[in-house]
C-alpha cells in the first residue's frame, strides 16, 4: 500500500487526520485532498486513484452520491472506498454497503479504527482483483521480444496479470518488461476483443510440468504493466472481465432439468 495514491474527500480537519494514518501508519505519501464531492470526482477523472475515503456528508455532491457514481462508472467501481460518517445508525450503514462501500468508519474515529478499516478496504478489493478465470475463449497471444515474436496461450487472467504456457526463448528475461498483443477472436455476443499494446512484466518463470529438453516448454506469470495502459487497452481488458464474469455466472446456474 506503500505506493497507493490516496484520494481524500472530507473538511479541512479530518483530510488532515486521514493524511496523518495514511503517511505516518501505511508509509503512503500519495494523496490528494478534496473538501467536496464535486472536486472528488474531478480528482478521479484526472488522477489515477487506489483508494478513497470519502465522508457522507460532502458538500455540493454527497459521499454517497459520489460512491453510487463511482460504481456505476467502468474506471472506477472496482477502487476501495471507505465511507465516514458521524451518523452511526444501521440505516446508514447498510445503505452505504448497498451503494458499494467497502468499509464505513463511525467519527470520532481513532487513528487505529481508521488504518483498520483502510486495511480491509484494499484487501478485499485486492482479493477481487486477483480472481484468475481459465477455460478461456480462442485466442492468440504474441510477446515482442527484441526483434523477436513469439506466442502463447493463455491458461489463467486475472485483473493484476496472468499465467502463460510457452516454449521458452532466450530473449525472456525474468523481471523484464514487454508488449503483448492479445486477441480474442470473435466472442458471442461481444465479437472480437483485440487487447493490445499489452504491456506486463515477466515475475515467474520455470519449467511446465510436462517438460522436455525437446520442447522447452515452460510456464510464465506476468503482472500487467497497468500504469502505461492506454484508454483502449482498458476499455478492451474490462470487456474481456465483463464476458469471463457473465459465462462464470451462467455456468453456474442450476439446470432447468
Amino acid at each position: 500500500m506503500r505506493n497507493s495514491t490516496f484520494l481524500v474527500a472530507d473538511a479541512k480537519m479530518f483530510v488532515a487526520m486521514a493524511k496523518n494514518v495514511i503517511v505516518n501508519r501505511l508509509g503512503a505519501t500519495k494523496i490528494y485532498a478534496a473538501t467536496n464531492g464535486e472536486d472528488a470526482l474531478r480528482i478521479l477523472d484526472t488522477k489515477k486513484i487506489d483508494i478513497v475515503i470519502a465522508d457522507w456528508e460532502l458538500r455540493k455532491m454527497s459521499g454517497d452520491e459520489l460512491l453510487r457514481k463511482m460504481r456505476s462508472d467502468e474506471r472506477f467501481k472496482d477502487i476501495p472506498f471507505v465511507m465516514m460518517s458521524a451518523n452511526g445508525g444501521k440505516e446508514f450503514v447498510v445503505e452505504a454497503v448497498q451503494s458499494g462501500a467497502n468499509q464505513f468508519v463511525v467519527k470520532p474515529f481513532s487513528p487505529e479504527k481508521l488504518e483498520d478499516a483502510i486495511r480491509k478496504a484494499w484487501n478485499s478489493a485486492q482479493k477481487r482483483a486477483a480472481r484468475r478465470y481459465s477455460g478461456l475463449p480462442d485466442h492468440s497471444l504474441s510477446i515482442q521480444l527484441n526483434d523477436n515474436v513469439v506466442n502463447a496461450q493463455v491458461q489463467n487472467v486475472s485483473r493484476t496479470g496472468m499465467l502463460l504456457s510457452m516454449v521458452y526463448d532466450d530473449g525472456m528475461k525474468l523481471f523484464g518488461e514487454y508488449e503483448m498483443g492479445l486477441e480474442f477472436n470473435d466472442i458471442d455476443d461481444v465479437g472480437i476483443i483485440d487487447i493490445s499494446p499489452l504491456p506486463a512484466r515477466i515475475v515467474r518463470m520455470e519449467a511446465a510440468a510436462s517438460f522436455h529438453p525437446s520442447t522447452l516448454k515452460c510456464e510464465v506469470a506476468l503482472a500487467f504493466a497497468a500504469e502505461k495502459f492506454d484508454a483502449e487497452t482498458k476499455e478492451n481488458l474490462t470487456k474481456l472481465f465483463t464476458f469471463l464474469k457473465d459465462k462464470e455466472k451462467t455456468a453456474s446456474k442450476p439446470s432447468a432439468d
